[in-house]
Formats: structure tokens, sequence, C-alpha cells
């Protein structure tokens, strides 16, 4: 990225310095200011929306009253997924080893085919 010269018009910096002294402004007013600041910079209308939302999100303005997590997750506990929780518990015991137990297992899914 080529560095700028000083002074030279930085748009996102200047859109956060707007939005620092009033930030009850929308986005076009905004962009407004901008235009009636700087008369002779090229603004991308487009460019300077994603500027003004970042330095709104930078400022900690706005944003969304939607809770954080909307997805909870669900634990089931059934009687059936406990006993064969311990079936299982009780059948790596009896073998000694997870990886034993893996292997019979595997073992008994072919011979069952």
């Amino acid at each position: 990225m080529a560095k700028k010269k000083s002074g030279t018009f930085v748009m996102s910096r200047e859109i956060k310095n707007i939005v620092r002294k009033d930030p009850n402004l929308k986005g076009r007013e905004v962009v407004e200011v901008l235009q009636k600041k700087f008369p002779k910079e090229e603004i991308n209308v487009k460019s300077a929306a994603v500027a003004f939302s970042n330095a709104r999100k930078s400022l900690g303005i706005g944003g969304s009253n939607a809770p954080s997590n909307v997805y909870t997750s669900r634990k089931t506990s059934g009687s059936g997924d406990v006993a064969a929780l311990k079936a299982a518990r009780d059948f790596v015991n009896s073998v000694g080893s997870t990886k034993s137990a893996l292997a019979a297992i595997q073992q008994l899914e072919e011979l069952q085919l």
C-alpha cells in the first residue's frame, strides 16, 4: 500500500472525526458534510458508507439489539442414552481400553455384513 503525503484527504479519518463531533448524523449527511468540506475531492458514496459504518462501530455508536447468541444448545437426557453410555463404559472396562473396544466393534461389524 502506498504511503500518502501528510495533509492529504483520508476519507475514513475525516468521517470518523465528523461522527465524533455529531454521532446522530446519518450516512448521507456525513457524505454531504465531506463534499462541502472537501469540494475538490472525488468521494465514492459506497466507500463512504462503509467508512461511516466502520467509524460508528469503532466508536461504539449504535449496533444491534439482537442477542449475541441466538442459538442455544439443547441437552437431551433420555434414560436410553444414559443406559447406553453405562453399557459402553462397562464394555470398555471389560476389554481393557478404548482402542481394543473399537477394534472389537469393527470386527463385529465386519462379521455382520
